[in-house]
């Protein structure tokens, strides 16, 4: 064995060990992506839930909107504000004024549309039935 081969090798193999780390942290990084963009669709939808059920239980409307793209809010009939929500970092929400009534469905159907770089997100709406579901 020649001086140098053992540690010649060494080198090679732990190249090769962080190049095979870099490719496994880009792909961790799209899976923290998609994470985080199916978390904040599942959020969106809870408050979408909430607002209905609080329309039903007051018997008043409640009116889901954006402030900005980085910002939603509940509001009442009167204008108070129920709730408000303030996206993560780079997550932008875009989508029509939702109203929901007292039977529990919205005043009329809507997409919202969640996105984070160039992954998407849907939440639907369905202005018969006011069923709220993710795509």
């Amino acid at each position: 064995m020649k001086k140098g081969t053992v540690l010649f090798e060494l080198l090679v193999f732990y190249g090769l060990l962080g190049l095979v780390m870099v490719g496994v942290m880009f792909g961790f990084r799209t899976v923290l992506f998609n994470l985080n963009l199916q978390n904040e669709a599942y959020v969106l939808k809870q408050y979408l839930d909430y607002a209905q059920d609080f329309a039903s239980a007051n018997q008043t409307r409640i009116t889901w909107q954006n402030t900005d793209a980085s910002h939603y809010q509940l509001l009442t009939t009167s204008g108070k504000t129920l709730q408000k929500h303030e996206m993560p970092k780079k997550i932008l929400v875009n989508g029509p004024v939702v109203t929901f009534t007292p039977n529990l469905t919205p005043s009329k159907g809507a997409t919202l549309t969640l996105s984070l770089e160039k992954k998407t997100k849907k939440v639907i709406i369905d202005p018969t039935t006011g069923r709220i579901r993710i795509l």
